[in-house]
């Protein structure tokens, strides 16, 4: 699996290392062509691509002048900039005191000027740095500081590294337990990053637990976590955590009474430490590997890897792991019978130990995490009070809404019973309406058969004195002839009978305007 994991790692990058060069190249061919300020932006991504290829060298070189850039035209955050990422280059090609005094050089400006995403990384570069430097009451206030930033902001996967971190301090203070706790925050708080965006070191995070329970003396529990996270990074383990992982497997194994498999996992993980050129694994792994010879009274072999160890950890500033190579020198000349040389070194094992384990040292521990556990508590309880605020507010809005509710029912019961009174008044005036239309109906119905009948009446009245109009009249028209013929006095009788024509010719014009008054009737009844 570590072949294979290697061979996919190494033509990954061999891509990457060809896509860096490539970029690098048109970034050098832009910064021919511009002078001034522009520059510093150019020489900012050439760095990061140094950075992608690890070629810290030249990543230093460039970020060095990207800085006297940004220090000739005075450009606050480009200072601060410069100075944290010269840090962190510092940083990765141990040299950590330097590594300090550049990220110490840029905090209070990236703090006056409000910078709080480059000082929040300015405050976890000085942690590490401290931590490598076994300066573990600085590097424990340094990641308190950025922890309460990180919580501030809420992102789950910086939480997540500070605390594990600062579970990485405790660890090297010997205090396992806590930070197996500060480990399980971590474990906790990873479950809260969304599923797509991950958690790059949880892989990591559970080798570290392992680590815990190897010194918590449960050693099953720590081959279990080690397995573990590197299952859960198979078969692209990276080479920080193949490291990580044997070598914790190893320590579990020699306390196991393993020696010889420890031996093995010791070895591949020193493999993997000289090809990334991790000092602090290269120390680790060649103390327990001379303590697997002395062990086996193989003691010219144990001292080659101590000599060896000794020559790393003197180019760097891991103190906690130069007490360890010095102690594991002491014991073996005291074994060799060489009381000289064994009391040289446990000479310097114990001035190297007092100088990183002092009362001060104690004290300032006592006092950092005390006003940590405050702050937190404070925190903590204002929280609660917050929450307390929060359920007052909403027990009174509450109350308020059940007397609105309440006020709205009766609202709702008053309108429904006026509605209802109001709909009982509608039936019944609609009834008394209903009543009158239909006795005003049946009064107009009686009317209507009362003038049908007047009207029958007055039609068979002039019918019939038209009729008895007609009759005298035709009489009385013979009888004028009559006399007209028969009369002796012609003179007066034609007197007699133009009078009596008048009367003929009156009762004609009556008889007349009844038909027409008959015929009017009648138009009527048809409308």
């Amino acid at each position: 699996m570590l072949r294979k994991t290697t061979l996919t790692f190494l033509g990954c990058l061999l891509l990457s290392v060809q896509a860096h060069s490539q970029k690098i190249d048109s970034l050098k061919n832009e910064l021919l062509h511009q002078s001034g300020e522009e520059r510093f932006s150019i020489l900012y991504d050439i760095v990061f691509e140094y950075l992608g290829k690890e070629d810290f060298p030249e990543a230093l070189k460039y970020i060095e002048e990207a800085q006297q850039v940004a220090g000739r035209y005075d450009d606050s955050l480009h200072i601060v900039k410069a100075g944290r990422v010269k840090g962190m280059i510092l940083q990765k090609l141990d040299r950590t005191a330097d590594a300090i005094n550049e990220l110490q050089k840029v905090i209070f400006i990236s703090q006056r000027h409000k910078f709080e995403a480059d000082h929040e990384a300015i405050l976890n570069g000085l942690a590490v740095a401290y931590t490598f430097q076994a300066k573990y009451d600085k590097a424990l206030q340094y990641h308190f500081d950025c922890l309460t930033m990180r919580e501030k902001r809420g992102n789950h996967e910086d939480i997540c590294i500070t605390l594990n971190n600062i579970g990485m301090v405790y660890y090297k203070l010997k205090n396992s337990e806590k930070a197996l706790e500060y480990y399980k925050r971590t474990l906790e708080e990873s479950n809260q990053i969304n599923v797509k965006q991950g958690f790059d070191y949880k892989d990591r995070l559970l080798i570290n637990i392992g680590l815990c329970n190897n010194a918590l003396e449960d050693f099953e529990s720590a081959v279990k976590f080690i397995q573990e996270g590197m299952k859960l990074c198979a078969p692209e383990c990276s080479d920080q955590t193949i490291m990580q992982g044997e070598f914790g497997l190893g320590v579990s194994l020699l306390s196991l009474d393993k020696p010889k498999e420890a031996e093995g996992h010791f070895l591949n993980s020193y493999h993997f430490a000289k090809n990334q050129n991790d000092k602090r694994f290269q120390l680790e792994n060649l103390i327990y590997l001379a303590k697997i010879k002395m062990t086996a009274s193989l003691y010219e072999p144990a001292r080659k890897l101590l000599e060896k160890a000794e020559i790393v950890g003197a180019e760097t500033h891991y103190n906690e792991l130069l007490i360890n190579v010095y102690m594991q020198f002491s014991k073996l000349y005291i074994e060799t019978k060489d009381y000289k040389n064994g009391a040289a070194y446990q000479g310097k094992y114990i001035s190297l130990k007092d100088s990183i384990h002092s009362h001060e040292l104690t004290k300032n521990l006592m006092k950092i995490h005390a006003e940590f556990e405050e702050r937190e508590n404070k925190a903590r309880i204002a929280a609660q009070e917050q929450i307390l605020r929060l359920k007052e507010e909403a027990i009174h809005r509450q109350r308020w809404l059940n007397l609105l509710t309440g006020a709205l029912a009766v609202l709702f019961i008053a309108l429904a019973l006026i509605l209802a009174r109001v709909n009982k008044d509608k039936q019944k005036t609609n009834h008394l309406l209903e009543q009158k239309v239909k006795e005003r109906t049946q009064s107009l119905e009686a009317t209507l058969a009362a003038l049908q009948r007047s009207h029958s009446e007055l039609e068979e009245f002039i019918v019939k004195t038209s009729r008895d109009i007609q009759s005298p009249m035709v009489t009385m028209r013979g009888l004028s002839n009559i006399m007209l013929a028969d009369s002796d006095d012609p003179q007066t009788t034609r007197e007699n009978v133009k009078q009596l024509e008048r009367i003929i010719t009156s009762l004609a014009e009556l008889q007349y305007r009844l038909t027409e008054l008959n015929d009017e009737n009648h138009s009527k009844k048809r409308l």
